[in-house]
């Protein structure tokens, strides 16, 4: 039976609720922030008093009315709510404003003056390394001995690989709506992805226990990890305008601000040496990687090392050593984005078989497939995990058979020697990706489940609702567990009040997690009142039943052994509340086995990996720089799929969020920080002409995942980097101009003007080649 996504038809007539379509009372006050318009200044003076007094105006706020900590930095605190005495990227906020409405707010912020001294700007990676603006201290990855290695090498390549941030663009701008209540009560109500962090930061800004902090998160529309903790913030200053005021207050971002003021993907510096042999099998690498972090810490080191632990992607390397610096440069703090670091990570080494391949004259699949990790041996990744449940070589078999490569890659050979300006490319690219938060303890879950008497279920869990299906899939399991129709569960908003210290909803884990933690209540639940089940059946047979006879489906209860003895769903509900059974449980679950020592870069992080397979062809016009995908085939282990819609939909979403990333997305900025496309008019997100002509997407087969909830794998993250495989087509269409005799230079994104850039640069190296022999 095909379960539509549970928000679904509220989607489609307008009725889901949101953030900003809740209804609140006419008191409810609007915000204007004033935020700082340099880079890196030092705050001369201020005068707020003209805002201040102007009529309709409620609260004019700086650092100093802030009642608790001036900070919401989520793991180190170095994050700033409101400007002190200086500002550090364009978009900090320095004063909050709340009025009658939005008019009234933004004739206040106009009545600010302020005096800065402007100081120099850090604004790349590269003027942070010779600044020496490192944020933590250096981090390492290292198996094997790397330099012994090199030196038995036949082959050497060194390089440099650039990728670029990424706008997180999701359709509902970062929002929270706060409003108090008796005492210093306060409800949040929070388009977060992390409601119980969100909980912390409110509770810690206005200095009071969380137990008053009330946090709900219904539906959120998109986060990406762009919600994982900067939702905090307009978190943190709705509630100190609100704790202020004594009434409701709302935040919207419009996209034009929320663009300018959030953070983005981490853009990457990655430097590499690589040693190899005529077969193109790798004997060793060194990779050095870089990330822009922006101007304070938030996710940054955790992104970073997780592009660390995912620098070898699907292929076993026995010598490697990965070292790795975060760097704090003057833009607004970049933080989580799908895959959270591993796309960074994976670049450089699909990257890196791409020149191999291209140097041994060898098309790059053959590369990869020797490279892979072996199922028996060859199996234990640069940190020390063994990769168990190897799925490549199985993915490669069948998605080289059923997308046909090696004959369209003849094909493409012979258009591409008939067609001067226009070239086609393909490329197949892997992805293993681990399933886990890094941070240990984050690996944990809680739920509430509820059933009533008229044979319904109220379940509530940690995990929230961004769009990715986790509610349908949690009602899947929760109705599975009890044999019930989907329609008798409802799954509730995610509250800080129901199941608190929750964990935030990322690292691709929400239904493994959350899903493990409901199941753990509804056991708890059965465990209760199998005794009076098997009461119940004993008066209608002679025979002895234990706990193990009985099944739970199709809304009622059976005996195995005899379905004629069977009781509703609804009937033991109410027996149960007669003889006074409880009907509601916790649970609570942590992931087992897993752990990581970061000073010794050694351990077993995940849990298990997520593997996926896609080949992409793609069309290129080498006069404009203008490409389309003419066709993508994609095979993913989605482990035993709960519900194949939604994994179908999570990875055809990150394939193409994936190939906005490679190809289209580029954030520009001026050499005053200044972020140039903030607006859908001026960035590009991938469209409808971007999804390719012939798209072909299937799940792996008979690939049940050992100890996880209903043999399920996460599917939100891993297919974000299959669209390697455009990025790398684009490439093989470029060497084609000069018969795959030259190694282009390439980046991420390959935007039409990148991509015209490679072209010039191969086209002049072509040109000195022929000067050279003509003479």
């Amino acid at each position: 039976m095909k379960i539509p996504h549970e928000s679904s038809k509220y989607h489609v007539t307008g009725e889901a609720i949101y953030v900003d379509d809740i209804n609140v009372n006419s008191q409810l006050l609007e915000v204007s922030i004033f935020y700082s318009k340099l880079a890196s200044a030092r705050i001369k003076s201020y005068d707020l008093s003209n805002a201040q007094n102007l009529d309709g105006v409620y609260a004019v706020l700086s650092y100093k009315d802030i009642p608790g900590q001036n900070q919401m930095g989520p793991v180190f605190h170095d994050e700033p709510v409101l400007a002190t005495d200086n500002v550090s990227f364009i978009g900090q906020a320095i004063f909050l404003i709340a009025a009658k409405d939005k008019k009234t707010a933004q004739k206040a912020h106009d009545l600010i003056t302020i005096e800065y001294e402007e100081t120099p700007a850090i604004l790349t990676i590269e003027q942070a390394i010779e600044k020496k603006q490192s944020l933590h201290p250096t981090r390492k990855i290292e198996c094997g001995d790397t330099e012994k290695a090199f030196t038995e090498s036949e082959y050497i390549i060194e390089g440099r690989l650039k990728t670029g941030a990424q706008e997180h663009w999701y359709l509902e701008t970062q929002s929270c709506l706060c409003y108090p209540n008796e005492g210093n009560e306060m409800k949040v109500i929070s388009s977060t992805q992390n409601p119980t962090e969100t909980q912390s930061i409110v509770a810690e800004v206005l200095g009071l226990p969380k137990n008053i902090i009330e946090v709900e998160t219904r539906r959120i529309g998109g986060a990406f990890g762009g919600k994982e903790t900067q939702g905090n913030h307009v978190a943190a200053w709705a509630a100190l305008l609100s704790h202020k005021t004594k009434q409701a207050v709302k935040i919207k971002l419009s996209r034009n601000t929320d663009q300018k003021i959030t953070g983005k993907r981490h853009p990457f510096i990655i430097d590499y040496k690589v040693g190899f042999d005529k077969n193109g099998l790798i004997k060793s690498v060194f990779m050095n990687q870089h990330s822009n972090a922006g101007y304070a810490s938030d996710l940054s080191m955790a992104i970073l090392e997780r592009a660390m632990l995912h620098a070898q992607n699907a292929y076993y390397i026995p010598n490697m050593k990965i070292l790795g610096n975060a760097w704090k440069t003057n833009l607004p703090s970049n933080t989580a984005f799908r895959g959270f670091g591993g796309p960074q990570g994976m670049a450089a080494i699909e990257s890196i078989i791409d020149i191999i391949a291209r140097k041994l004259k060898k098309d790059a699949s053959e590369v990869r497939l020797i490279n892979f990790f072996g199922e028996n041996d060859r199996n234990v990744t640069s940190y020390g995990q063994i990769v168990e449940n190897n799925r490549l070589h199985t993915l490669y078999e069948q998605l080289m058979d059923s997308s046909e490569y090696q004959n369209r890659r003849k094909a493409i050979d012979i258009f591409n020697k008939k067609n001067k300006f226009v070239k086609r490319g393909i490329a197949i690219t892997p992805v293993q990706f681990g399933i886990s938060f890094t941070t240990s303890f984050l690996n944990q879950a809680g739920a509430l489940v509820n059933v009533y008497t008229d044979g319904t279920v109220l379940v509530n869990h940690g995990g929230t609702e961004m769009g990715q299906g986790l509610y349908t899939k949690i009602n899947q399991i929760a109705a599975d567990e009890f044999g019930l129709d989907f329609e008798k569960v409802r799954v509730n908003a995610t509250n800080t009040s129901k199941v608190p210290n929750t964990s935030p909803t990322a690292a691709s884990s929400g239904t493994d997690l959350n899903g493990m933690a409901v199941k753990n209540a509804i056991d708890k639940i059965k465990k209760r009142i199998i005794p009076l089940i098997i009461s119940e059946f004993s008066k209608n047979t002679n025979t002895n039943i234990n706990k193990d006879d009985i099944i739970f489906e199709n809304n009622n209860v059976y005996y195995k052994n005899n379905k004629d003895i069977f009781i509703s769903f609804q009937g033991i509900s109410n027996l149960a509340r007669i003889g006074g059974i409880s009907l509601s449980a916790t649970g609570f679950y942590k992931t087992p086995n897993i752990n990581f020592d970061r000073e010794k870069g050694r351990g077993r992080p995940f849990h298990y990996f997520a593997f996926g397979m896609a080949v992409t062809e793609i069309e290129l016009d080498i006069l404009t720089g203008e490409n389309k995908i003419l066709r993508t085939d994609i095979l993913h282990d989605a482990g035993k799929s709960i519900n194949k819609n939604i994994d179908i939909g999570q990875i055809e979403g990150g394939y193409i969020q994936g190939v906005g990333w490679c190809t289209s997305e580029d954030c520009k900025r001026d050499n005053k920080g200044n972020l140039l496309n903030s607006s859908p008019d001026t960035y590009k997100i991938p469209g409808i002409m971007d999804i390719p002509i012939d798209f072909r997407v299937k799940l792996l087969e008979n690939a049940q995942n050992p100890n996880t909830i209903k043999q399920s794998k996460a599917v939100g993250e891993p297919p974000f980097m299959l669209a390697f495989s455009a990025w790398l087509a684009i490439k093989d269409a470029i060497s084609a101009i000069g018969n795959h005799s030259i190694e282009p230079d390439f980046r991420i994104p390959a935007t039409n003007e990148n991509i015209l850039l490679s072209i010039e640069k191969l086209q002049t190296v072509l040109s000195k080649e022929t000067i050279a022999k003509a003479r």
